[in-house]
């Protein structure tokens, strides 16, 4: 197949390579900067956008982009003869992200691909950097790229309104949409009920903390342990690939709005201690102070219907 992406050397040099004596046309490749890895590609294709990458890598996955890599000592170029990947991007995010609803998984998919390339057209860095992404979560090691390989960092950060008096806080969901950008993490709720169950009403906060443990845990998050009854539900979370803490409190609502109780610093801080341990404060304190603890807010949002509640379970990020 490789034969048939040969192309005339009257190619402009910028856009070609020439490899044992064949020239092929290259996606495009960073220009300021020499790379030791590109990407030689079938010259009928155009720019790959996430819609085109995607569907080439799920119809016809022998065609994607190869690599070409540098061999010492002399860094002639050879091809590898490895696929670059082995599915549909979002595939990956099916595997390492499993209960989370398709269309997020989708949204986080296409927002990963445009962060990596840093443009909404793949290039040779970031082909190379979804690779690495990837091997990350598979080898679950940290990665040089953190914020492409956890949907929480991608989220946008939501404002909370401003504290007046006699009111309670509060902070508005964005609308779950199976369109649109990346605005919170949904999990689909056929992993977690059967069919013939309505979505579930948790009202303890033990029970929401065990349920909200679950779904970080089933998607490789790990799960600090509480050391007792909390004060108010929430839990505080990391992942391997990265060295962020998130924190996030847990809420049940039927509106898309939030309610954020007043709370004392003073007294708030006390009890966080209390139920956290000193071992989880340590580490919530040491990422506050790189800039690296994620504020979050997630729980049951049921909203109502003609027949019966639907719900989704969801995560957002916010600006506290």
């Amino acid at each position: 197949m490789l034969d048939s992406w040969r192309i005339s050397p009257a190619y402009a040099a910028s856009d070609r390579i020439t490899i044992d004596g064949h020239h092929y046309q290259t996606v495009e490749n960073d220009k300021a900067r020499r790379r030791s890895i590109i990407y030689i590609k079938d010259p009928r294709h155009r720019p790959y956008d996430f819609d085109t990458f995607e569907n080439l890598l799920f119809f016809h996955l022998h065609e994607q982009p190869r690599a070409a890599i540098q061999i010492p000592p002399d860094n002639h170029w050879t091809i590898d003869p490895r696929l670059p990947f082995e599915k549909p991007l979002v595939g990956y995010a099916i595997e390492f992200f499993p209960e989370l609803r398709a269309d997020t998984q989708s949204k986080f998919s296409r927002r990963q691909f445009e962060l990596a390339n840093d443009s909404y057209f793949a290039d040779a860095r970031g082909l190379t950097t979804l690779r690495q992404v990837f091997n990350n979560w598979k080898d679950k090691t940290a990665s040089l790229h953190p914020v492409l390989t956890d949907p929480l960092l991608m989220l946008p950060t939501l404002p909370v309104s401003a504290e007046l008096a006699g009111f309670n806080r509060s902070l508005q969901l964005p609308s779950p949409s199976p369109t649109g950008p990346l605005a919170r993490l949904d999990f689909d709720p056929s992993f977690f009920l059967p069919p013939s169950r309505t979505f579930p009403v948790i009202a303890d906060d033990i029970e929401l903390m065990k349920f909200m443990t679950e779904r970080l845990e089933r998607n490789g998050y790990t799960v600090f342990p509480a050391r007792s009854l909390p004060s108010f539900p929430n839990v505080v979370f990391k992942r391997a690939e990265h060295d962020f803490i998130f924190f996030m409190t847990l809420h049940r609502t039927e509106t898309q709005d939030i309610i954020i109780p007043r709370i004392n610093p003073r007294d708030f801080g006390i009890a966080l201690s209390n139920q956290l341990g000193r071992e989880t404060m340590n580490a919530m304190e040491n990422a506050h102070n790189d800039n690296k603890l994620i504020s979050l807010r997630g729980g049951i949002q049921t909203l109502p219907s003609h027949d019966t509640p639907t719900g989704t379970v969801f995560i957002v990020r916010d600006n506290t």
